[in-house]
């Protein structure tokens, strides 16, 4: 879920265990299993990635790999690439997201972000808009 510069209105909504974020400026939804099993193959690919998530305390962390190589982020390794994000409820009413990106191939270090979203009851879920980030990627 990088965010953008614009249309970065995201849906998230729970079902039994499933998580799914539906995205305003791709118009596309990712459907996220909770139930522990394991990544496809490495040579199953998927334009948005693989994605599994667990939940640790209110924190919704989702881990994803096995990205199309022209889905990777920002021309990442796609056999390495892995995104791990958490998503974490704020006692303001703000949802807390952050995100690792790694791939030693392609980057000195993890990058990692942070954005702070308003949530937004809708229907029994979240629409939020992402508002700030507060880490850049360093690349080699």
């Amino acid at each position: 879920m990088i965010p953008g510069t614009s249309g970065n209105s995201y849906e998230i909504v729970q079902a039994p265990g499933y998580v799914a974020i539906r995205y305003e400026r791709m118009n596309d939804v990712r459907v996220i299993p909770l139930d522990g099993r394991p990544h496809a193959n490495i040579r199953v690919r998927a334009h948005l990635g693989d994605e599994r998530g667990r939940f640790q305390g209110d924190t919704l962390i989702v881990e994803t790999t096995n990205f199309r190589d022209q889905s990777a982020y920002r021309d990442a390794n796609p056999d390495r690439l892995r995104l791990v994000e958490r998503f974490t409820p704020q006692p303001d009413g703000m949802l807390e997201w952050s995100v690792t990106v790694d791939d030693p191939s392609t980057w000195t270090r993890r990058g990692r972000s942070r954005w702070s979203s308003r949530q937004i009851p809708k229907n029994g879920s979240w629409s939020m808009r992402a508002m700030r980030e507060t880490e850049l990627w360093r690349t080699r």
